[in-house]
């Protein structure tokens, strides 16, 4: 069983940047003797009256020119799911896995650019292939690397947060055995992905109520976390989840809340699990957790967009 895998090159991209409606955030880091260095991790809100969009705010980070980064990628046309097609030719995988994810799709309008990863190798005695697909619209894409090249980044590497996420807590937890939910709780969105070992199994999407307050929102949605935790272990015949883990913005109440309404062990990502790490400065360890998805994508190898 295998699903998105993230073990890592010594060769990563070493900055990771995250494009958010409140916020822009970078991460630094660098691969020493086994140990990723967190050289700095920086933030500059998009909210005051001088700055109001990207390509203001990119300046406070003095990028070198030409350095290659890695990017968050995100828009509603988003689809993470398992795929299961018949065994065919391998030039036709691609277009039967995008046939798929779009006819269980509620957004059909814009053809998906997808990517996918074989859940095991394929087997004689089988007539069927799964995989692990994501796919999001072609045009927001080309919009995206037009945008890119207009702000001068080089972008070599663009994911979705909960596959940046995904890298980020295998990189803090490269051995754990446990069946793990996690949570990345932001304002506009909630994220929840389950993995098991080094592989992405499971991802689903919810939008909470953006005027309701951490507690009332996180209250009334979970029912809905519930049963995308039961959906997961039932997919997998998983007995229970061992731990769920939160990342984001949203801090110290959540766990409480989360613990209650989940009935587990819930901690917040990278609390106590340092011994991979490097740190610049003391106070980058009470970033870990909001920086999450950006430090995911700065331990990317090089890849195309």
């Amino acid at each position: 069983m295998q699903g998105f895998n993230f073990f890592k090159t010594k060769n990563f991209v070493g900055r990771g940047l995250s494009i958010e409606p409140e916020r822009l955030r970078l991460a630094t880091t660098i691969l020493k003797e086994d140990k990723i260095h967190i050289v700095s991790l920086e933030e500059v809100p998009l909210s005051s009256p001088e700055i109001t969009d990207v390509s203001q705010a990119l300046p406070f980070f003095k990028i070198p020119p030409h350095s290659k980064i890695a990017i968050n990628l995100w828009d509603e046309s988003l689809k993470i799911k398992k795929v299961k097609i018949p065994k065919m030719p391998k030039k036709d995988i691609a277009e039967a896995l995008r046939y798929q994810l779009i006819e269980d799709s509620e957004n059909t309008n814009s053809p998906l650019e997808i990517r996918y990863t074989p859940f095991h190798k394929p087997n004689v005695h089988t007539d069927s292939l799964e995989f692990m697909v994501y796919g999001i619209s072609k045009e927001f894409i080309a919009e995206r690397k037009k945008w890119y090249q207009d702000l001068g980044l080089n972008v070599v590497v663009a994911e979705p947060p909960a596959v940046s996420l995904a890298a980020w807590e295998v990189a803090l937890n490269p051995d754990s055995p446990k069946i793990r939910g996690i949570f990345l709780l932001q304002n506009k969105r909630i994220e929840f992905i389950g993995l098991q070992e080094n592989h992405l199994l499971y991802w689903k999407y919810f939008k909470p109520d953006a005027s309701l307050s951490l507690e009332a929102a996180l209250s009334e949605l979970s029912i809905q976390f519930q049963q995308a935790i039961d959906d997961f272990l039932l997919y997998y015949q998983f007995h229970r989840m061992d731990e769920a883990v939160f990342a984001g913005d949203w801090d110290i109440p959540t766990r409480n809340i989360l613990e209650t309404s989940l009935g587990i062990p819930c901690k917040r990502m990278g609390e106590n699990n340092f011994s991979r790490l490097c740190f610049s400065e003391e106070a980058q360890k009470e970033k870990i957790s909001s920086f999450a998805v950006t430090l995911g994508l700065s331990i990317y190898p090089e890849g195309e967009l």
